[in-house]
C-alpha cells in the first residue's frame, strides 16, 4: 500500500488495524489526536503545547511503537522495526504493507 496523504494513512490503520482489533483501538485515537496536536503546533501562531501533554504524547508513542514492533514481529519472526522507529508513520505504513 502506499499512501499519498495522512488521512489516507489514518483510515487505513483504522479500516485495517482498530476496526478489526487486531491492535488496540486506543493506538488509532491516539494517531489521530496526536496528529491534529502536531497541526496546531506547527501552523497555529502563538499556540503552546503544555508540558504534561507533550509527556503524555512521548509516552503514547513509545506504547505505539512497541505494540506495533510486537506485531510486525508475530508477522515475520526474525523482523527487526528498529530501523523504522525513526518516524511513526513509517511504522504504520509498514504495519499495512504486511496486509
Amino acid at each position: 500500500m502506499k499512501f499519498t496523504k495522512h488521512s489516507a494513512v489514518h483510515a487505513a490503520f483504522g479500516e485495517h488495524f482498530a476496526k478489526t482489533k487486531e491492535m488496540n483501538v486506543k493506538f488509532h485515537r491516539w494517531l489521530l489526536d496526536t496528529f491534529d496536536k502536531r497541526q496546531v503546533a506547527d501552523y497555529e501562531v502563538d499556540t503552546e503545547i503544555e508540558r504534561d501533554v507533550a509527556i503524555n504524547v512521548i509516552h503514547q508513542a513509545r506504547e505505539f511503537l512497541e505494540a506495533a514492533q510486537n506485531y510486525l514481529k508475530k508477522q515475520r519472526p526474525g523482523f527487526s522495526a528498529w530501523s523504522l522507529f525513526y518516524r511513526s508513520y513509517n511504522i504504520v505504513q509498514a504495519l499495512l504493507s504486511w496486509r
